[in-house]
């Protein structure tokens, strides 16, 4: 039942400069930033879920999933960080390139999704991908987050089921030493049947589209 106490959940589409501003910002900070992608079905099962709608507005940014199906590219309205940016960031902090790691409960989704990443950032010397993590029903907190710091991503990439995804990352971000936990919320049925748009969505704000 929808609690009337719940406060409204606002979403909004971000431009290209907007999103580059924003994941500047996020790299170069000291705090491990959340961002969820929503749908319309996970607004649905906020209103039925406090605990949920309480995780999707402690996140530090909600993204419309509409942002991630936009793959024209456009200099208005593609969501994406250029290449000089990345080349900023790398430089403001002193590293090499910003590491990408997956974190999925779907095996099938993990092996497609790191032969496109392979392909996607092969020659991108700013963004490096550095494999996926498979999770199962009995996974012990402390050794999926052992696993991730482990790893040393700069960016975790979430794509699991709703709500439990949000509730985990939100109870356990303060644990993981990584700068942004971009959870691909609402597109998990979507991606398992076409699973490039969360690849694409990824290439375009690492600067490879």
């Amino acid at each position: 039942m929808e609690n009337e106490n719940q406060k409204d959940i606002e979403l909004n589409i971000y431009d290209a400069n907007e999103l580059n501003a924003i994941l500047k910002e996020y790299i170069s900070n000291d705090s491990c930033n959340v961002i969820f992608t929503v749908s319309d079905k996970n607004l649905e099962m906020a209103k039925e879920d406090e605990e949920f709608n309480e995780c999707l507005l402690k996140a530090d940014l909600l993204l419309s999933s509409s942002n991630l199906k936009n793959e024209e590219s456009s200099e208005c309205n593609e969501a994406g960080v250029d290449v000089e940016i990345i080349n900023k960031i790398a430089s403001d902090e002193e590293v090499d390139a910003l590491s990408i790691m997956l974190l999925t409960d779907d095996s099938d989704f993990a092996d497609i999704y790191d032969a496109k990443m392979e392909e996607v950032f092969t020659e991108n010397e700013y963004a490096e991908y550095v494999g996926n993590y498979v999770i199962s029903e009995d996974m012990d907190d402390d050794l999926l987050i052992n696993e991730i710091n482990g790893r040393i991503p700069d960016v975790l990439v979430c794509v699991c089921e709703s709500p439990v995804q949000e509730k985990w990352i939100m109870q356990n971000k303060s644990k993981m030493g990584v700068k942004i936990i971009l959870a691909l919320t609402g597109e998990k049925e979507e991606f398992l049947q076409k699973k490039e748009n969360g690849i694409n969505f990824l290439a375009r704000i690492f600067g490879k589209r």
